[in-house]
């Protein structure tokens, strides 16, 4: 006959033994060395969103760029005058550029380490920006402007251009040329690319196919028609090419 209480007095006694540092305690869990990253020097360029083919220093000057995550300290530098900033720490970084004229922004900088940043959008034009429902993009840093330049326009051909780059970055630039009506006509004219852009068939980039493919593209194609049949071209703007 089995005696129960010798049973449990048989298990307590192997739970104490386990407990007794004998050989059937569990071993120690051996913590991993831990490797500390030592600070580097990042150097930070900013730089306004000209197309890929200019060919000239896009670098912003005199831009205040704020570590705020990464760096030992909240550490504070301006840019040279080829946009160029040095910081110390470690990527990623979390930074802040400002400067007055420019729409600050904040970016993490991991192993790309070039910032985009855009002009202050002129107050004439906020109203547009509402009705072509922009003010989203614009506000995330999305669409970015290249406000009065005098670099990457030449000969008398163009005032602006909507560039679009990828599905998270389009500029819109418009040159110092005519006067101020004259660019702001002109900025209004390449917002609603970028609003064609936005409700094509193949977004954001795609302003002709794509667009014309498009509910509100198709609506265009039929108004022109109908003002060509019942008004007739226009000279200089109806030209067959």
């Amino acid at each position: 006959m089995v005696n129960p209480r010798g049973t449990a007095f048989g298990l307590l006694a192997t739970l104490l033994v386990a407990c007794d540092g004998s050989p059937t305690a569990p071993s120690p869990i051996t913590q991993p060395p831990v490797t500390l990253v030592e600070p580097t020097e990042i150097t930070i360029t900013v730089e306004l969103p000209y197309p890929e083919d200019a060919n000239f220093n896009r670098g912003v000057s005199g831009v205040t760029v704020t570590c705020l995550n990464g760096c030992e300290d909240q550490q504070v530098g301006t840019t040279d005058h080829l946009g160029q900033v040095i910081l110390t720490g470690n990527t990623p970084l979390t930074i802040r550029a400002e400067r007055s004229g420019y729409v600050s922004v904040e970016r993490q900088v991991t192993t790309a380490r070039t910032v985009a940043i855009g002009h202050e959008w002129p107050a004439e034009v906020q109203g547009v920006i509402r009705q072509l429902n922009l003010t989203d993009i614009i506000n995330s840093g999305e669409l970015l402007l290249i406000w009065a330049d005098t670099l990457y326009f030449t000969g008398p051909a163009l005032g602006g251009n909507y560039n679009c780059y990828n599905t998270t970055s389009q500029a819109v630039l418009v040159r110092e040329w005519r006067g101020r009506d004259f660019m702001i006509n002109t900025l209004i004219h390449e917002l609603t690319h970028a609003w064609q852009g936005r409700n094509s068939t193949r977004p954001p980039c795609d302003t002709k196919e794509g667009w014309y493919q498009s509910e509100s593209g198709q609506a265009w194609i039929a108004a022109t028609e109908q003002d060509l049949q019942e008004v007739g071209p226009i000279s200089g703007f109806d030209d067959p090419e």
